[in-house]
């Protein structure tokens, strides 16, 4: 059965259901505010840590500096006035050994060449992908910057204008959106989503429903509604709201 939007159908036993206005809303992202709210936790973090952290080794390298200016005027001293003639002697016999040592390592030099051949053949296969990550990450991170998702909005009415309660099943729906219709998803964005099983007698009872709206602004929209038993049985006609939403 094919009615408008925002039209009602009063069946033959008294059951009436009824599709309320059509509103168009937006679905704000709030992706932004926990991300944001994240890097400032990250950064408030990390200062007072750093503070401490320089605090104790300037504290460490000032004791450290103390000690060794100590230990160096005790020894300095002391062996000048004992023993100077040994002091002229002994750096004579320790130069002429020490310059053979020093012309052995030498010979180690071109040694140290060959690894450094091999360091530039790492570095550009390394570079390559890094270039590339961070690119990928700003475009993900630009995209939560859009506006959220524009979405159709409607409360549904049923009622029993009967004298016996009115069994209602299980309820399932349908939207479609765009020129041509597409098949689309409700995002449940609703305060009451569970719609009633059963009436009494001059009882009422309502539910929310919603339907993504098509990606180009058409306005069109098309919403199936359809109540089945629990064998899977039609309980009432299908009913089909069509036209074009605000």
């Amino acid at each position: 059965m094919l009615l408008g939007l925002g039209e009602s159908h009063r069946f033959e036993d008294g059951f009436t259901v009824t599709m309320g206005p059509v509103e168009r809303r937006t679905d704000p992202p709030l992706t932004d505010e926990s991300a944001t709210d994240a890097e400032d936790g990250a950064g408030e973090g990390t200062d007072p840590a750093d503070e401490l952290e320089d605090d104790g080794d300037e504290g460490i390298d000032g004791e450290d500096l103390g000690e060794d200016e100590a230990l160096e005027e005790e020894p300095v001293e002391e062996p000048e006035e004992d023993e100077p003639a040994p002091e002229e002697d002994e750096p004579v016999v320790e130069d002429e050994g020490d310059d053979p040592a020093e012309d052995e390592p030498v010979e180690d030099e071109p040694v140290e060449d060959e690894p450094v051949e091999d360091e530039p053949v790492d570095d550009p296969v390394d570079e390559g992908p890094a270039e590339e990550e961070p690119e990928d990450e700003d475009e993900e991170e630009d995209e939560p910057e859009d506006e959220g998702d524009d979405y159709y909005a409607w409360t549904v009415e049923l009622s029993n204008g009967s004298d016996a309660e009115v069994h209602t099943g299980s309820i399932f729906t349908e939207c479609s959106v765009g020129t041509p219709l597409t098949l689309s998803s409700a995002p449940l964005l609703g305060e009451a989503l569970n719609p009633p099983m059963a009436l009494a007698p001059d009882e009422e009872g309502s539910w929310d429903a919603d339907c993504w709206a098509a990606e180009d602004g058409d306005p069109a929209l098309q919403w199936t509604l359809e109540f089945v038993d629990e064998q899977g049985e039609r309980l009432y006609p299908v009913l089909v709201f069509e036209g074009r939403a605000p």
